[in-house]
């Protein structure tokens, strides 16, 4: 299985211990600033800015550039798929996944079936 791009629910299951995710832990987490960002806010809201800061720090060296054409084939997918719910965030983290060929890591059951998808539930 190659790599694996985080989305932002992996990253924070992980800092919460999960045991679904021990399996992970040893995995570098790559992610985009986009995923960063949610990170950032979610621990500013429940953690405070310290915490947010501190995986600010970690995490910032192994984001993946967000490109225009990610962003074309994600809204792209997502039109296709507007039964699933998929956030906007979540199909950019995807596209970049596909076009780095790394694994799309997520707890998102929107994203089931579709290729190059880990699912953790």
């Amino acid at each position: 299985m190659p790599p694996y791009l985080f989305d932002t629910s992996a990253i924070i299951e992980i800092i919460r211990e999960n045991p679904k995710y021990d399996r992970y832990i040893s995995e570098e987490i790559i992610t985009t600033s986009l995923n960063l960002g949610e990170l950032y806010y979610f621990l500013l809201r429940k953690e405070g800015e310290k915490d947010a800061e501190l995986w600010n720090n970690i995490l910032k060296e192994s984001l993946v550039d967000i490109t225009h054409q990610a962003v074309i084939k994600a809204m792209r997918l997502r039109h296709k798929n507007t039964g699933r719910n998929l956030s906007f965030v979540d199909c950019v983290s995807y596209e970049l996944a596909r076009l780095h060929g790394l694994t799309f890591l997520t707890a998102d059951k929107g994203f089931t079936g579709l290729p190059g998808v880990e699912l953790v539930v």
